[in-house]
């Protein structure tokens, strides 16, 4: 389990009204086309998606580990991040965390909160004051203090549905690339 004040997004518990079937297999949801592109949950995965007619649709899937799943998100992040040249990833540096931060705020996202992995190592960084997450290993993120601006973790038991938009705007890395866990 993850502290909720070490969450990367919004978690909100799933409740079924009695008498009502198990959690859906799918979920629509109403988005700003502005926020694209979409992370979303897919059966197995995550997936980035443009928005139609304001539109998304996300998928359940087995989330047993929060962190796990936060971890992922990180690393879809990363990935295209590097590839669309976004300039969300910066070196594990003291500069590095100082660019993070600013990349975040650039976009008068503010307050923001930074989290830093058990393995996180920065010369000059202050430490004291940036909570650990164990599930960002070796990574420093800048996210919004507001949670709900990223999006959300739609709980029921072990299965979660999850929207994630303005990751490219409201996360920032320093760090080593992260690689995928199995």
């Amino acid at each position: 389990m993850v502290d909720i004040d070490n969450r990367l997004l919004l978690v909100e518990e799933f409740k079924l009204g009695r008498g009502r079937p198990g959690f859906p297999l799918m979920m629509e949801f109403a988005v700003n086309p502005e926020t694209a592109p979409i992370l979303v949950s897919t059966t197995r995965a995550v997936a980035w998606l443009n928005p139609r007619d304001h539109r998304i649709r996300a998928a359940s899937r087995p989330v047993p580990d929060e962190g796990v799943f936060f971890r992922e998100v990180v690393q879809a992040v990363v990935d295209v991040g590097v590839s669309n040249q976004w300039g969300n990833v910066h070196p594990s540096t003291k500069d590095g965390v100082q660019a993070a931060i600013d990349y975040v705020t650039s976009y008068d996202i503010t307050p923001v909160q930074s989290l830093r992995g058990p393995r996180f190592e920065a010369p000059g960084v202050d430490y004291a004051r940036i909570p650990i997450a164990p599930w960002l290993d070796n990574l420093l993120i800048v996210i919004p203090l507001d949670r709900e601006y990223l999006g959300f973790l739609l709980r029921y038991g072990c299965r979660g549905v999850a929207v994630i938009h303005n990751a490219c705007r409201g996360i920032a890395v320093a760090g080593g690339i992260p690689t995928a866990k199995p």
